[in-house]
């Protein structure tokens, strides 16, 4: 489903051709909807301009002009014509052709809800504008889409965050786990370095009292040898002879 842009240049019907002025404005108008029907819209654009100088000129120019500016994506300036048109239209198929114009205007820049506004206008000015009727259904369409894009953006934002709590609380739950191990890892390698302090402290203790007795017990044989040499030295370290029974 397509809108109708339904925004054709209209013709000069009663214009007064005695007057070469109004036979130059005729000519302008008829070159410019000739451009604009060759898809020639900036030079189209130019003439209508030129020919809204004159003093012969009508709304039509107005509305010509807009058409060529819709054409040319130049949305503000078109803007502005279909809205001097629907005020200066003589008709109200003609302000409805305008509301019609301003509703493309506002479509083509993704605006439905004032899409949607100025096609109501424009059937409520003439209920036979069936092009206004097919682009507000179409325009309803755009603007549920766009409701609908908004909604899933705020589900989207909605899960993103979701996603961004979770993974904070995992990086937390991480982070944690990691602190935990290098917790476990500092008392592991503190225990150990006790364990190596503790037994070095052991074989310390153990090689002091190694020594603490080869030097009493060095001291007790130097106790003993002074004892035997004074035994000696004093006659009671004789040798004991052996008596031998005689054989009668």
């Amino acid at each position: 489903m397509k809108p109708i842009y339904k925004c054709v240049v209209l013709s000069l019907c009663c214009i007064a051709s005695s007057i070469s002025y109004g036979q130059s404005y005729k000519k302008l108008m008829h070159d410019g909807v000739e451009q604009y029907k060759a898809g020639n819209y900036v030079a189209a654009d130019s003439i209508f301009n030129e020919s809204a100088k004159n003093e012969k000129a009508t709304s039509v120019t107005t509305y010509n002009q807009a058409a060529a500016q819709l054409k040319q994506q130049k949305y503000k300036e078109a803007q502005a014509g279909f809205e001097a048109y629907t005020q200066s239209a003589e008709s109200d198929e003609e302000r409805s052709k305008g509301f019609l114009g301003l509703g493309n205007t506002k479509l083509e820049q993704k605006d439905p809800s004032g899409a949607i506004e100025a096609y109501k206008k424009a059937i409520a000015t003439n209920p036979d504008n069936n092009a206004a009727k097919y682009n507000l259904s179409y325009a309803y369409k755009m603007l549920q889409q766009q409701q609908q894009q908004q909604d899933q953006k705020k589900d989207d934002k909605k899960e993103d965050k979701k996603e961004d709590k979770e993974q904070q609380q995992d990086d937390k739950k991480d982070e944690k786990d990691k602190e935990e191990k290098n917790q476990d890892k500092q008392d592991d390698q503190k225990e150990d370095k006790e364990q190596k302090k503790q037994q070095q402290e052991q074989q310390k203790k153990q090689e002091e009292f190694k020594k603490q007795n080869a030097e009493r017990l060095l001291d007790a044989l130097n106790e003993e040898e002074q004892k035997i040499q004074k035994q000696v030295k004093e006659g009671k370290g004789k040798k004991t002879d052996i008596n031998i029974e005689k054989d009668w």
